[in-house]
């Protein structure tokens, strides 16, 4: 990822620094409107970087390798169970993600979707844990996991789904006000939504879990609103 700041158009930068050094002393209120125009590039710069950053895993539990440049995790250990967070903290705004599954034969069991900022990266994909909103695709079905339910307790969505490798996950959310957000799934032409009610105060980010080695998720693409 290069610097979005530097790589903004000479004439721009020129815009704010010729009057920041010709009007520093001169023209009080010229400075002023320099530094408004600094504030602006900075916002600017901030917006770019919120778009692309959630392409990239920052985070990861045990076992879990990144691949694809950083866009994706697999995980390396036999029945360990991990979690992978990608992005920045999530408050406000919208945000969408697309996840690719990858696995071989049978060993199918993934969580996907919207976790708590300082989820355990350790915790299990079987219990609440921590869990936020997701998606668990796993065997046959997909069950989802929202407000921290347990799968024991989760609301089983679909029965007989025929997942195959390569199969995506659409995750969409938009911030109602600041303690609830709407968690949208799309997934082998099915839609399932939930309101997901007291937003914790750490933020939330897009995430994987994930148990069987030779298993792995890609984020093929990823926005962020700038009001995120």
């Amino acid at each position: 990822m290069g610097f979005p700041l530097l790589e903004l158009p000479d004439e721009l930068l020129a815009e704010v620094i010729a009057p920041l050094a010709r009007l520093r002393l001169d023209d009080a209120g010229g400075m002023f409107r320099a530094a408004r125009s600094c504030r602006r590039i900075h916002r600017a710069a901030l917006t770019w970087i919120c778009y692309v950053e959630p392409s990239i895993f920052t985070s990861r539990g045990p076992g879990l390798v990144l691949v694809d440049g950083g866009r994706g995790v697999t995980q390396t250990e036999n029945r360990t169970d991990a979690f992978g967070l990608a992005g920045p903290v999530l408050r406000s705004g919208t945000a969408s993600a697309t996840f690719k599954l990858v696995f071989k034969r049978h060993r199918r069991h993934f969580v996907v979707g919207v976790f708590r900022a300082d989820h355990k990266l350790d915790s299990t994909t079987y219990s609440a844990d921590g869990k936020r909103c997701a998606l668990e695709a796993w065997g046959d079905r997909a069950d989802v996991l929202w407000d921290g339910v347990s799968t024991a307790h989760s609301e089983w969505t679909n029965y007989c789904i025929d997942w195959q490798t390569g199969d995506t996950v659409d995750v969409r959310m938009w911030f109602v006000n600041a303690t609830t957000a709407r968690i949208v799934f799309l997934f082998k032409g099915r839609i399932e939504a939930r309101t997901l009610e007291g937003v914790p105060e750490c933020g939330l980010r897009f995430g994987v879990g994930l148990i069987w080695n030779y298993t792995s998720v890609t984020l093929t693409t990823s926005s962020v609103d700038a009001g995120a």
